[in-house]
């Protein structure tokens, strides 16, 4: 039997039969490997496909005339109605093409395969607006799961003879499309090269999933912050390639990977440019404070309690007093157990069908949220803090920026257990450290800020006025 692993090396002989044998082997004679002989007076083969990809019409269609003349090798090309007609002399180039929805002629007593497209189209859905970036005004068109269908969106909205789109195939069982692009004088040759480098390093992998390129593609691995923005939307990539920025496109996967990013392209939303310039930087400093508070908010209430009571008002030390007094529990273990309970509502939310979800949410929230107060279990202010912190959580318009919020929580609500005060002065100021020391791509993570940059400032954390900002700024320049 022929080993998957050996493929590389074996050839294909002028027997067909032989041959039609090797490739059936490589396949494990899969049920769905059809065989069809072809024979005039003049030759005799087999045409191979796999029926569950290819279009059985386009194979009937690919041939134009009923008989080939004799010297099959030099005129076959000329009687095959295909513009991708190509010859392959290796079962693992024909058995990767078997498995892409094209079909094989071979051809008794010739050393060449002849292989063309017919692949089946895909019932693909329209090309909807995604539900996680919806916008009031604006383009209400998304990405869908095919990458041709994906840069076509793209050319139709940004025609420019500058875009360049390069294609791999990863993966050496996979054979993963991906698709990268960019616009060439504006983005980094540098940043461009490293893509580039990487996404040719995982063509001899084995298998590769959508997420695990995700995951080869970022820089720093180990920190909890993401570094790899993801759009689904033609018109909020569009501005991240005029940004000098890369594009990765994966076969399979609607949402479209953009890099390098910073911190703060994550408060970005696409409604933003859609808005006059004072609601635009409202809302993304809004989206700023909110993932602050996020932060420290349940962590200062314990800081409070435990240590700094007397920073309370005078007129709400009884109304604090009262709440607490009867639980059993310290704060920071009230603290804890409605964090846990608003987490577990929220992943039985995503989990379940979408009515569902939305009614677990409220109700269960409601229900437990009440029923746990009433057993006195924790007070009616930690409730608050909590559904506060919540809230605030959900303001940032990235999900992977939502959950290193929910990573750190955590431990801040520890260190102001511990500390008070202080423990949460030196949680923040270790993330500022780490965020201003963090490059990606050989670009700082924290920019604007660190380095510090006014210019930029009014583009990537306020929304200035059209007029100020350069069309052709590139958002990145090494530090």
């Amino acid at each position: 039997m022929c080993a998957l692993k050996n493929q590389e090396q074996i050839t294909i002989t002028t027997s067909v039969e032989e041959n039609v044998k090797m490739i059936c082997e490589a396949l494990y004679h899969s049920s769905d490997l059809t065989k069809r002989k072809i024979q005039t007076e003049e030759y005799e083969g087999v045409i191979l496909f796999l029926e569950t990809m290819v279009d059985t019409q386009k194979i009937v269609d690919a041939f134009l005339v009923t008989k080939v003349e004799a010297h099959i090798d030099t005129q076959l090309t000329e009687k095959i109605a295909s513009e991708e007609l190509e010859i392959r002399h290796l079962l693992a180039d024909i058995v990767t093409d078997l498995l892409q929805g094209k079909t094989i002629v071979l051809l008794e007593g010739i050393e060449d395969a002849f292989s063309f497209q017919t692949i089946q189209e895909a019932l693909e859905r329209a090309p909807e607006e995604p539900d996680n970036e919806k916008i009031v005004r604006g383009a209400h068109n998304g990405f869908i799961e095919n990458i041709y269908a994906n840069i076509h969106l793209v050319r139709k909205r940004l025609i420019d003879r500058h875009l360049h789109v390069n294609y791999f195939s990863i993966g050496q069982e996979t054979k993963l499309q991906v698709a990268m692009l960019y616009m060439e004088g504006l983005a980094n040759p540098s940043v461009v090269k490293k893509i580039e480098k990487k996404l040719t390093s995982l063509i001899d992998l084995k298998a590769l999933e959508v997420m695990e390129v995700d995951e080869l593609l970022t820089e720093n691995r180990y920190s909890p912050f993401p570094q790899n923005a993801h759009t689904e939307r033609p018109d909020e990539l569009k501005k991240h390639l005029m940004k000098g920025r890369v594009a990765v496109f994966i076969d399979g996967t609607a949402a479209v990977l953009v890099l390098p990013v910073t911190f703060f392209t994550f408060f970005h939303s696409p409604d933003d440019d859609n808005l006059p310039f004072y609601s635009g930087t409202i809302f993304r400093l809004f989206r700023l404070f909110s993932f602050l508070g996020a932060l420290i908010f349940p962590a200062l209430y314990i800081a409070v309690i435990n240590f700094h009571f007397e920073i309370i008002p005078y007129e709400l030390i009884s109304l604090v007093k009262n709440s607490i007094e009867n639980v059993p529990f310290p704060a920071f273990y009230e603290a804890v157990i409605m964090a846990v309970t608003i987490e577990l509502v929220r992943e039985a939310g995503i989990r379940l069908p979408s009515p569902i979800g939305q009614t677990i949410g409220i109700v269960g929230g409601i229900i437990i949220g009440d029923a746990v107060v009433t057993a006195g279990l924790v007070s009616n202010i930690v409730v608050i803090v909590i559904a506060l912190t919540a809230i605030m959580s959900f303001t940032v318009p990235v999900y992977e920026m939502g959950n290193s919020i929910r990573i750190f929580t955590l431990p801040i609500m520890i260190a102001a257990s511990l500390f008070g005060f202080i423990g949460i002065i030196i949680c923040m100021l270790g993330l500022i450290f780490h965020l201003c020391r963090l490059h990606n791509y050989g670009f700082p993570y924290f920019y604007p800020l660190a380095p510090f940059d006014y210019k930029a400032v009014k583009e990537m954390i306020i929304r200035a006025p059209s007029e100020v900002i350069s069309p052709k700024k590139e958002a990145f320049k090494e530090k």
